[in-house]
């Protein structure tokens, strides 16, 4: 009995680990999804408001990955492990890039 308990309870921390890896990286199951949904423009006028609300963020906008894949670039003026917790690694399917631009200001 006492085997079958333990067995139970590592199931248990397993799925219970595997659920919280999405919450601790910033990306919930829809974001891991690789096939992207939507149109990336559509994805990025989706979620421009709530990416450019957190502090640091001060543009948003459609780049390409090295190999050519487009992406959504987030620019921030410092790239601290606070933003890095707070923007998702993918949106709907289309991977998120953070690039420290330092400030931007209109001349």
């Amino acid at each position: 009995m006492r085997g079958g308990r333990f067995l139970a309870i590592a199931a248990f921390c397993a799925i219970a680990l595997a659920s919280c890896r999405g919450a601790e990286d910033g990306v919930g199951k829809a974001d891991r999804d690789v096939s992207a949904k939507r149109p990336i423009d559509d994805v990025l006028a989706a979620h421009a408001e709530r990416l450019m609300s957190l502090p640091g963020v001060v543009i948003v906008f459609v780049g390409a990955l090295d190999d050519g894949t487009p992406c959504i670039k987030v620019g921030v003026d410092t790239h601290t492990p606070a933003l890095e917790r707070a923007i998702p690694r993918a949106l709907e399917g289309h991977p998120v890039v953070i690039e420290e631009t330092g400030p931007i200001a209109p001349r």
